[in-house]
């Protein structure tokens, strides 16, 4: 029972933190930023041309991808993409375009290998993206805490290996919140 209820406040607070209040949106899209923390961009706006060329420097820059044999004996790729190198992720448009692209090109890299892509869930992949940055930005916010062993959490969630197996989280919520980053934004 504590676990659905973890779960449930952990999906509440990942929607309540894509709501944009009307007074923390900006018109001015026109500066550029140098690289912050993951919550300087929640509430910054982009035009689609800067979204595509963000979420193209972060596929071309970043991730890794490696051939994983699953538990069922199938063949896949798995993606890593660093989160705090690329701070822009936190914001919802950046997310949703990182992770369309990452997915076409770890499918482009499974047909060109003769690889499966069916295992590759994109509900799945994008709501795994969207848990590291949650809780990236959770980590964000207590870096001044007394909290035991913080580096090792941070360092734990600041890499996203995005791979068809994860089960830390029951999949259904990983997909459930795909599906909502992909299906609502």
């Amino acid at each position: 029972m504590k676990k659905a209820v973890s779960m449930l406040l952990a999906v509440i607070m990942l929607c309540g933190m894509f709501a944009v209040p009307a007074y923390a949106q900006s018109e001015d899209t026109t500066q550029t930023q140098t690289k912050g923390k993951l919550a300087d961009y929640i509430f910054k706006k982009y035009t689609v041309e800067e979204a595509e060329a963000i979420a193209d420097a972060i596929v071309a820059s970043c991730p890794e991808h490696w051939v994983m044999l699953t538990e069922t004996g199938d063949i896949t790729y798995c993606v890593s993409i660093c989160i705090d190198q690329n701070p822009e992720i936190g914001n919802i448009v950046i997310l949703k375009k990182t992770s369309e692209k990452l997915i076409d090109k770890t499918v482009e890299m499974c047909i060109v290998q003769g690889i499966d892509p069916a295992l590759l869930d994109r509900n799945h992949f994008t709501g795994e993206l969207s848990l590291h940055v949650l809780a990236m930005l959770v980590m964000e916010s207590l870096h001044q805490s007394l909290w035991p062993n913080f580096a090792r959490y941070y360092e734990m969630f600041s890499r996203a290996d995005m791979n068809p197996e994860e089960n830390r989280i029951p999949p259904a919520i990983i997909r459930f919140i795909g599906l909502i980053i992909t299906g609502l934004f």
